[in-house]
């Protein structure tokens, strides 16, 4: 992975250049899926993705990892205090998926045969998962590299260093990039 400095004036170009708000019609699909069911996807191709952090993570690791300070394979090879914090991300996560699916709505989807991802919810509101956010919007990477969260509630940055990486999504190899 290449790292490099940009001034805030290189990404404002940036958001010129490749920006998608206003510039890219969004459509969506239902799609068969391989167990059965449908789930809705994004019919519009696009060659980077994009994610913005306050922080520098090193390794950047989703969130139900990030008690872990050197990876490991193994959960037992952790020390103690880390695999705690990992278990109780995996139980935080999988509670939590499992409170959604008494909610009527996915009762309802289940009946139509369409599929919420439970664990897609989860990320989406705060729970430690093993997903890493990405967006096709340069836009919206800026913006969660200069906004910090507390209590869910955004707050612009005063000093730091904003992290945001782009993803060549176009160049990944097809194992990749067709899942």
């Amino acid at each position: 992975m290449d790292i490099s400095y940009a001034s805030s004036d290189k990404l404002l170009s940036l958001t010129r250049e490749h920006g998608t708000i206003g510039k890219v019609k969004r459509t969506w699909s239902f799609v068969h899926r391989d167990e059965g069911g449908v789930a809705l996807s994004p019919t519009t191709g696009t060659r980077y993705l994009y994610r913005g952090q306050t922080k520098r993570y090193s390794p950047c690791l989703p969130s139900i990892s990030r008690p872990v300070k050197k990876p490991s394979r193994r959960l037992a090879e952790l020390p103690r205090d880390e695999a705690l914090g990992v278990l109780a991300n995996l139980i935080r996560a999988d509670w939590y998926c499992s409170e959604l699916h008494k909610h009527p709505i996915f009762a309802w989807a289940e009946s139509q045969h369409v599929h919420i991802p439970q664990t897609e919810f989860a990320q989406h509101y705060g729970v430690p998962t093993g997903l890493m956010d990405v967006t096709e919007s340069l836009e919206v990477a800026l913006y969660f590299a200069t906004h910090e969260f507390k209590d869910a509630v955004p707050h612009a940055c005063a000093d730091g260093t904003g992290i945001f990486y782009r993803i060549d999504w176009a160049a990944a190899p097809p194992e990749v990039s067709q899942s």
